[in-house]
């Protein structure tokens, strides 16, 4: 096989990769039903541990304890990946509860909205941007690739929240 020919094979596996991961992003399987009062329980605080999951310094002082066991490193390393994992999991379906309610709220609305419906697009595109860049630093980071990037997609969730409470009128809130 000539040169050509492998790098169009590489080429079709990471476009076949990018497609699946992007149709992963915008259709989560387990969104569940979007409601004010799911909003109203809703809490950005629930993702604070992530930032601290795949860090180093927990590493560093179990490989300073007497009796270290290497094997202790790699099953608490695999442990938190999996966790990291259902955290970005979690909070893509979470952005997709928001989204979902202000996509709701704008077609219920008395008055057009088209400006909070290009807010919403925008935001979502920023949301997809930044969590495709943590998956693929997570994919890379056994080669050495920083774990950079998380502030940003829950950042991006934030925003979505604050936008669709600004949609949620009042009264609502106080109904629900």
């Amino acid at each position: 096989m000539t040169l050509v020919g492998v790098m169009m094979i590489v080429v079709l596996l990471a476009a076949m990769a990018f497609a699946w991961m992007v149709a992963r992003l915008v259709r989560p399987k387990d969104a569940g039903a979007a409601s004010l009062e799911w909003l109203d329980e809703f809490s950005m605080d629930k993702y604070v541990p992530m930032e601290r999951l795949l860090s180093g310094g927990d590493y560093d002082f179990l490989s300073r304890q007497r009796g270290y066991d290497p094997a202790i490193a790699r099953r608490l390393r695999s442990e938190r990946k999996r966790l990291f994992r259902d955290y970005l999991h979690q909070l893509r379906i979470d952005f997709h509860r928001l989204v979902s309610l202000a996509d709701i709220m704008i077609v219920h609305s008395h008055e057009d909205r088209a400006e909070l419906a290009s807010e919403v697009w925008r935001q979502r595109m920023v949301f997809y941007r930044t969590l495709t860049a943590v998956e693929i630093r997570f994919l890379l980071a056994p080669l050495g690739a920083s774990m950079s990037g998380l502030k940003d997609v829950i950042a991006a969730l934030e925003s979505m929240r604050l936008c669709v409470n600004d949609l949620t009128p009042a009264a609502l809130h106080a109904a629900a």
